[in-house]
């Protein structure tokens, strides 16, 4: 497992991104200018054009068909499917206590609501007062309904059963985060009709959870799309490469389950 040691934002602002890439936000797309079987150029909605050699979308699929071109060619039927699939949610709690409640990096947990508990205080190498908790709920369909409180009032109860420091612990900050649309929620069959990195436009590559990354719909997964979008990056630009990191070795346990 690896888990990062500072926020996304420092890891995004740090210094290896800002001397390999070009980093700009609040600069939402509008459409992809086509032409030749082809993309010119990128066109955001403030009217300028981003043109590139090669481009790689990691946008859910739906995003992806506002952009494209109407109507979509037949070659593009695949992204249509996308759009009937449900999403599932993921809520993120957010806790910071007056005083440490535990000395666990992070933890998973069983028969709960609670599904992941962070550290976050440890995990960036902050363990001094107050002490930051990250609680996570994959799937947390049963959680988007209810409010703010509701949701507090029911991990606040599992965590005291978890971890009894909570118990006496002075609560100063929570924060719930709702991703009403955090993953796509496959049916059985769905991978036959997951995409691959490479699309009808030949200067456009796909990645995204939601594409043939030979893994589920995850982070990880996510990141193995990446790895496979940049791999037809590197090819369609002449200088192949390799960037899919191999899988770890299948323990002998976990071999011994997958045939019973």
């Amino acid at each position: 497992m690896g888990v990062p040691t500072v926020s996304l934002g420092e890891l995004y602002a740090g210094k290896l991104l800002r001397e390999k890439c070009s980093l700009q936000l609040e600069s939402p797309a509008a459409e992809f200018l086509v032409s030749q079987e082809s993309i010119r150029a990128l066109r955001l909605r403030s009217g300028e054009e981003k043109p590139a050699d090669f481009f790689i979308s990691a946008i859910p699929p739906d995003a992806l068909i506002s952009l494209l071109p109407k109507p979509l060619p037949r070659e593009w039927n695949f992204l249509e499917r996308f759009t009937n699939l449900d999403w599932s949610p993921i809520t993120g709690i957010h806790l910071w206590f007056e005083n440490p409640v535990t000395d666990l990096p992070y933890a998973a947990v069983l028969g709960r609501t609670i599904q992941w508990i962070f550290n976050k205080s440890a995990i960036s190498r902050k363990p001094s007062s107050p002490q930051y908790l990250q609680l996570v709920v994959s799937a947390s369909r049963s959680l988007i309904p209810m409010k703010r409180e509701e949701v507090l009032d029911l991990v606040l109860n599992e965590l005291r059963e978890l971890l009894p420091k909570v118990r006496d612990a002075k609560l100063l900050k929570a924060v719930v985060v709702k991703e009403t649309k955090s993953t796509l929620s496959f049916p059985a069959g769905s991978d036959d009709f997951r995409p691959g990195p490479i699309t009808p436009l030949r200067n456009l590559f796909l990645a995204g959870d939601w594409t043939a990354s030979g893994w589920p719909p995850t982070m990880e997964g996510a990141v193995r799309s990446g790895y496979r979008a940049a791999e037809e990056v590197a090819r369609a630009a002449g200088n192949p490469q390799s960037f899919l990191v191999p899988d770890l070795p299948v323990a002998l346990l976990s071999r011994l389950l997958g045939h019973l």
